[in-house]
């Protein structure tokens, strides 16, 4: 039996999903496990639980699918209908060619993270200071503080608001790195003694990063023979 709750939430049209949230209850037996499970505007499938199989009783679990649904129900709206996030998202589609893909990505995870949790509420000075402090305050210096630089951009840029007066009161936190630590010099030859019999190519892209100062991930990838011009000693 599937149990469907979308009608008795009457909130948006469900051309907004593929497929629309249902509770599958396995026809009321507590010894199941509930789920909900709907695709989203982008066809993809999710499957969400939420405490759903916590409750002891149907009419417990049954309420509890019925808040959740609704979530989602919220959710979907304000990705569709909510004009700072549509302004803010359009920004990042205006910057996308000139980013490389990752930060592209994570630019625009962050700002979907932000108004996921703000739902309907205005971006303002009490918002942006009750995300920093609710959704952020246990997260790592370096994850609290790119989260600032990211939404100030896009708040100034994309939504014209005074970020200086909007993250007033939202410090920058210091960040506790880890001291780097360096291969000792018996370590160094112990390494290269065994790259050089057992890999070859691996020492030869060491020696490439090491002395070229080439990125690894982003350069090193790509090169090509025909990149190594060694009569001009360039690469």
């Amino acid at each position: 039996m599937v149990y469907s709750l979308c009608q008795t939430l009457n909130m948006l049209s469900e051309k907004k999903f593929s497929s629309a949230p249902k509770l599958y209850d396995q026809n009321g037996d507590l010894n199941q496990y509930w789920y909900i499970t709907y695709r989203d505007s982008k066809g993809r499938k999710i499957k969400v639980s939420k405490g759903i199989n916590n409750h002891p009783t149907a009419h417990g679990r049954r309420k509890a699918a019925k808040a959740i649904i609704q979530e989602i129900y919220n959710k979907e709206k304000a990705r569709f209908y909510h004009k700072p996030r549509k302004k803010a998202n359009d920004y990042l589609e205006i910057r996308k060619p000139s980013w490389a893909k990752k930060t592209y990505e994570t630019n625009k995870s962050k700002v979907s993270i932000f108004f996921d949790w703000l739902g309907f509420r205005d971006v303002t000075k009490n918002t942006v200071e009750a995300f920093f402090e609710e959704y952020l305050m246990q997260r790592k210096a370096k994850t609290y503080n790119s989260y600032q630089v990211v939404l100030k951009q896009v708040f100034r840029a994309g939504l014209k608001l005074d970020v200086d007066y909007l993250f007033s009161d939202v410090e920058k936190r210091k960040n506790k790195g880890n001291t780097a630590v360096y291969f000792t010099a018996n370590q160094v030859k112990l390494l290269s003694v065994h790259m050089k019999t057992h890999d070859r190519e691996l020492w030869l892209a060491v020696q490439f990063v090491y002395y070229c100062y080439i990125r690894p991930r982003e350069e090193l990838r790509y090169l090509r023979v025909s990149d190594v011009q060694l009569e001009e000693n360039q690469i």
